[in-house]
């Protein structure tokens, strides 16, 4: 009975290895998404307070291979393009500089366009707390969709949590991520929507979940060795 237990444990737990360490031929799976009817296009652009639209969450587990598409949104046909910011950091809002800064990108629409942009990809993010904010730095025409609860459907891998969905104004010549808040909070009660957006890649458990395991797999073959091994007659 004891030998049967340990077999099928070791056999569960093996299952459950293959399906947390990486794999050479993995593909990109959802990491963080929020989806449902757009509510509103917000303006992410200077012509009104110089605003910027950020997103933040956090992960306990080692992302790789990120990237980050969002729905954006410019819709005066027969306007010139718009080139807009994105910036990926682990800080934002005052005290924010660019030592806090992992990338930053770039992403042109037009007008009378409203699609799906990658603005942002990234090759590695170890566990903690991250920001993506874009930002338009000509005028505010172009919007980045939001969504209105209880349409609004948050997915999320293991380890992974949105954290905030926030509005900033520019104060006079600052480093964009470091905007101080102008009080358009995504989530309070008075205007509780969240951006639209949908964040991908590999999500890769941290050391400690994989050192759990291995030491369960080695007592589960150590016990199953035992009951295997003949015993001696008195």
């Amino acid at each position: 009975m004891h030998r049967t237990l340990s077999a099928v444990s070791a056999i569960s737990l093996l299952s459950l290895a293959s399906s947390l360490l990486p794999s050479a031929h993995a593909t990109a799976a959802t990491i963080l998404q929020t989806s449902g009817p757009p509510f509103i296009s917000a303006g992410i652009g200077q012509g009104n307070g110089q605003q910027a639209g950020a997103i933040g969450f956090s992960t306990t587990n080692r992302l790789e291979n990120v990237t980050f598409t969002v729905p954006l949104n410019y819709d005066t046909v027969g306007f010139p393009p718009h080139t807009i910011q994105s910036y990926l950091t682990n800080s934002i809002g005052p005290g924010t500089t660019t030592a806090n800064l992992l990338a930053q990108n770039s992403v042109v629409i037009t007008g009378g366009q409203h699609a799906n942009f990658q603005v942002m990809s990234y090759p590695a993010l170890n566990p903690g707390t991250y920001y993506l904010m874009l930002v338009d730095p000509d005028l505010n025409l172009v919007g980045w969709d939001s969504l209105y609860p209880p349409t609004t459907t948050t997915t999320a891998a293991p380890g992974v949590q949105l954290t905030a969905s926030l509005a900033y104004a520019q104060a006079s010549g600052s480093f964009p991520p470091a905007y101080p808040s102008n009080g358009d909070t995504r989530e309070a009660s008075i205007f509780p929507s969240v951006y639209k957006f949908d964040i991908e890649g590999n999500v890769i458990p941290e050391p400690a979940t994989l050192v759990l395991l291995s030491c369960s797999l080695a007592a589960i073959f150590a016990t199953t060795r035992a009951n295997r091994s003949p015993r001696r007659s008195a």
